[in-house]
């Protein structure tokens, strides 16, 4: 008996869940509606202050642009060796595209890349502190998985593999242009968000994570994003 009610219970919320999707747009899998716009604001410690603007295209893919400014104790391991770590500011410029894999009542799925510039400068801690400044091409790849919590409710996983392409470095007093021997840097990061639909139009959201290396970061957002009227 006590099974029979809980799958009765369980049925319900189900069905609940599928006459009104949670949003997932920022921490899920889903994408912004066809042919409508979005406005993406959001504050904290790795990016500032970035603003986007998301599109969809089509019911499962959204294209936008956004802009970020930097700040916040950071870390970079490039691939072959060597690092940067301490604090940072900067800007970055980048596209992003944004495409759904799966979405049901309960699960949403994505896949968002995000190719820009970005610009850098670093006041380095340990024995040999010093200031340096970098600029390169930003490649960042990431998958996203929402659970719906409820109709309004949607917590999310990321997984990003932020992909860096230093073009061009200075120590302050050396400037290095790497056009034959460019220095990739490849970091893993995960975080973990929610996010909250205050409206149709209207939703608020919030994220921590934190690179998966020796260089330990932890980059948090606070935003909100607004549905622009059709």
């Amino acid at each position: 008996m006590n099974r029979f009610l809980f799958g009765v219970v369980v049925a319900l919320g189900m069905a609940a869940a599928a006459e009104e999707k949670a949003s997932a747009l920022v921490v899920g899998g889903r994408t912004v509606a066809r042919q409508r716009d979005a406005l993406e604001v959001a504050i904290g410690h790795g990016d500032m202050l970035s603003v986007a603007w998301r599109h969809g295209v089509t019911d499962r893919f959204e294209a936008g642009l956004a802009g970020a400014g930097t700040l916040g104790y950071r870390g970079l391991l490039f691939v072959g060796g060597g690092s940067y770590s301490g604090s940072s500011l900067g800007a970055r410029i980048e596209g992003r595209l944004k495409v759904t894999l799966l979405d049901t009542s309960v699960v949403s799925l994505a896949v968002t890349v995000r190719p820009g510039f970005s610009y850098s400068t670093w006041h380095q801690v340990g024995p040999f502190s010093n200031q340096v400044d970098t600029f390169g091409v930003e490649l960042p790849v990431d998958g996203r998985l929402g659970f719906a919590l409820s109709p309004h409710t949607t917590l999310g996983v990321k997984l990003e593999v932020p992909l860096f392409l230093e073009l061009w470095s200075t120590d302050g007093s050396r400037a290095t242009v790497r056009t034959s021997d460019p220095a990739w840097a490849l970091v893993p990061r995960a975080s973990l968000g929610v996010e909250y639909a205050l409206s149709e139009r209207w939703l608020l959201f919030l994220s921590a994570g934190s690179r998966l290396s020796s260089l330990w970061t932890l980059d948090v957002q606070l935003g909100v994003v607004c549905t622009l009227p059709g």
